[in-house]
């Protein structure tokens, strides 16, 4: 059994392989038969950021691409059939009404559904670069693009989600935060094991919520780590230093070049310790 904490060579990237006591199943991640440490979890992450930077990247570059692409297209058409309804709205000055203005809320929260139906895939094959990369496969960047064809279940998950996830977090910050990190493993569930929606959040919130402050643990220590790369722009901006201002800006880009793709090898990592990798796609 090799050593997790460390760094696997550049030229053995491909080969690298988890130990072996730390792989799973989807059974055994549902009863909680899985070994997960934050501390081991996010060790093996940072050894596994090297050499995967590049391609993380890259996968974030297209995802943005793509994502900007959906997001123009669903607010133009739905702008365009928002106009076409709502004739207070036409370019001759005049003043909308109370309708109106709700033409135009309406609007928005069509688009941000159409934005979440749509960039769903996208979604996927962001966290599948990390699961690949944790369990020793292929991570391309065209990764990001190879799981449109589980949009369906994807598109549902997401906006049951989002929706009931968000009523959480009105009601009481806990539930929603529970759910939160329940739901966490669904996506790359429905992407790796290919499973339906539904069976896909029983099994996340089954699983998780057997270690459930383990997996609340790794993400919040990845999101300490992602704020406080911040921190020196906002040390910047408040001295009103422009040198100060610049140094953060520079260090902020450098260190999440670095945090980001540790940040979603650390989750892909996570999921691996609790579900395994079957490569079915």
């Amino acid at each position: 059994m090799g050593d997790i904490y460390q760094a696997p060579s550049a030229e053995l990237e491909q080969e690298y392989t988890a130990p072996e006591g730390q792989w799973s199943t989807l059974e055994k991640g549902i009863r909680g038969e899985y070994h997960l440490k934050a501390g081991e979890v996010l060790s093996e992450a940072w050894a596994l950021t090297k050499g995967a930077k590049l391609k993380i990247h890259l996968g974030l570059l297209i995802y943005f691409l793509v994502y900007i692409l959906i997001s123009f297209v669903a607010q133009f058409a739905t702008v365009a059939v928002g106009l076409a309804a709502t004739p207070g709205l036409g370019a001759d000055g005049t003043p909308p009404d109370m309708a109106a203005l709700g033409a135009i809320m309406a609007g928005a929260i069509v688009v941000t559904l159409i934005v979440v139906v749509l960039t769903s895939p996208l979604v996927a094959g962001l966290q599948m670069m990390g699961v690949r990369r944790a369990a020793g496969a292929e991570f391309p960047p065209t990764t990001v693009l190879q799981y449109f064809g589980r949009i369906l279940p994807l598109a549902v998950v997401s906006l049951v989600l989002v929706i009931v996830i968000y009523i959480g977090f009105i009601l009481l910050i806990i539930p929603g935060l529970f759910l939160a990190i329940a739901t966490s493993m669904t996506i790359p569930l429905i992407a790796e094991k290919q499973l339906g929606a539904w069976r896909a959040v029983l099994s996340s919130i089954k699983a998780v919520t057997k270690k459930w402050f383990t997996v609340f643990g790794i993400f919040f220590l990845l999101g300490l780590i992602n704020i406080a790369v911040v921190i020196p722009i906002f040390i910047g901006t408040f001295s009103g230093s422009m040198a100060l201002l610049g140094f953060g800006v520079l260090f902020c880009l450098v260190a999440y070049f670095w945090t980001i793709p540790f940040s979603i090898i650390a989750f892909g990592t996570t999921y691996r310790n609790i579900f395994g990798y079957e490569n079915k796609q």
